[in-house]
């Protein structure tokens, strides 16, 4: 129990039709155990374990409200960008985000804080993999989003 927090993608796989006329029809898409059709395919792009210093910036920055209901914040290619500037920033200076307070989000001493820090350079690489997977989108093909969602 605690904080998870997920960066993922995801790619909605467009319908391909064939023919003309009378002849003109949906061509099947691939199935999932060859029972339902796959509408979209989803894929871990970071995860976080009580990391509430990123957490409580994205839900401060990137949702209307200011509030986490556990609901998908999208991220489109500029909060992605501030958010890898952020981790720049916050990997320079320790005190650069605030900690967060949440039922289950863990410790806020500098222990804890240093080592999620730690792994930021690895972080700014996922981001920017994801930032330019976002940018390459071929919406002939396909539609993608990038979104982050917590749960605790």
């Amino acid at each position: 129990m605690g904080l998870d927090m997920y960066l993922q993608a995801r790619k909605f796989i467009r319908t391909q039709y064939k023919g003309t006329g009378d002849e003109f029809r949906a061509l099947p898409k691939e199935k999932m155990d060859d029972m339902f059709e796959i509408s979209h395919v989803t894929s871990d792009v970071l995860y976080w374990r009580k990391n509430h210093w990123v957490h409580g910036f994205i839900v401060e920055n990137f949702t209307n409200d200011g509030e986490d209901d556990c609901e998908e914040i999208p991220m489109d290619c500029e909060k992605l960008e501030e958010l890898a500037k952020t981790l720049e920033a916050w990997a320079e200076n320790p005190h650069y985000l605030d900690a967060t307070e949440g039922f289950f989000f863990g410790s806020d001493d500098e222990e804890w804080r240093d080592m999620c820090r730690e792994r930021i350079p690895e972080d700014i690489l996922a981001i920017r993999k994801a930032l330019l997977w976002l940018e390459e989108e071929d919406f002939d093909k396909e539609w993608r989003e990038v979104y982050y969602q917590a749960s605790w």
